[in-house]
Order: C-alpha cells, then structure tokens, then sequence
C-alpha cells in the first residue's frame, strides 16, 4: 500500500497527455468526452448553422433517456431534448458529467449503427 508521499509522487510523474486524453474507445463526430481526471463545466450544444449553446451541468436536474423520444435535460429554465438513434452511450456519459459537446447532424447520415444526433431541440420551460 502506497503511503501520502508516494501517491504525490506518482501523482507528479502523470504527463499532461495522460490527464487530457479521453477514452481511446470513445470516437464520435457526434460528441465527446473528458478525461475522468477533468472537470467538465458546462455542456456546449452545437446547433446548426453553427450556433453554439453552454449549459452548465450545474443547472441540470433532471436527465431522462427514452429509446423512443431521445434524451431530455431539463433545467429550472430549459428544457433540451436531443433526438436521434443509439443515444444510449451518450446518456451514460452525460450522468457522469463528463460529455464535453455534442453535435446536430450537419450532412447525410452515413452510418447504419452508432451514435447518431439528428436534433438538439432547446425549449424555454416558461414560454
């Protein structure tokens, strides 16, 4: 068992590189995630025609995931419903905080299987 001085040690020898690379397995043009190392702040929304939305994971509440209807966050002020197919995997990581952004379809979808995000649909909860 390693003692306080040869965790800070070990600690000090982890290069940036290892910090900041996320999961080798993880590859998607539809999102992307942190190191588990990294705190991620907000959640940038990349909309079409290149708007971008951050939502800060703060104000989440609630994280709902229906096959069927998509993902839906809400806030006291928003809700954001994120359409598409195999949404499962960026659910996962969503609980986790760790999602970095995740992109709208921007062209065809070329693929059969994976993550696809055809809509992110944002709707004030107050009119």
């Amino acid at each position: 068992m390693m003692d306080f001085r040869q965790r800070l040690e070990q600690g000090r020898n982890t290069t940036a590189k290892e910090i900041l690379a996320p999961e080798a397995q993880v590859a998607s043009e539809y999102f992307a995630i942190s190191s588990p190392a990294i705190t991620t702040i907000c959640l940038d929304l990349r909309l079409a025609e290149g708007k971008h939305v951050a939502l800060p994971y703060s104000y989440i509440h609630t994280l709902r995931y229906d096959p069927e209807t998509g993902i839906t966050l809400a806030t006291s002020r928003e809700q954001v419903t994120i359409t598409g197919r195999n949404l499962t995997r960026l659910f996962e990581y969503l609980l986790l905080f760790r999602v970095r952004y995740i992109q709208t379809n921007q062209g065809g979808d070329a693929q059969e299987d994976g993550v696809f995000v055809e809509a992110i649909i944002i709707e004030c909860e107050n009119g």
